[in-house]
């Protein structure tokens, strides 16, 4: 299961890549399927095996946000460049 978590960890650091176009919903089953196997796999787990894997789940969520970071920065350019469209639409049929 430790295996299952490394690959879904490997998809999820290519979707949160800078040049990345994810899908959310592609996002959120992979998550889904992570926490499904976390729960399974933490019983059995040694106090060490836990630490390893609470680093490399602190790592992925620090590239979730600065995922969620760039996406919404690229969102507002893309809303600002939209409103310079808009407003040249606008004078440009007056």
């Amino acid at each position: 299961m430790l295996i299952e978590i490394r690959a879904l960890d490997t998809r999820l650091r290519e979707l949160f890549a800078p040049d990345a176009d994810p899908d959310p919903d592609e996002i959120l089953q992979l998550m889904g399927q992570r926490q499904q196997l976390l729960q399974r796999l933490i019983p059995t787990l040694s106090v060490e095996n836990k630490q390893q894997l609470l680093v490399e789940t602190q790592d992925l969520l620090r590239l979730a946000q600065h995922a969620k970071l760039a996406c919404g920065d690229k969102l507002a350019v893309q809303k600002r460049g939209q409103r310079g469209v808009n407003a040249y639409r606008q004078v440009s049929t007056q």
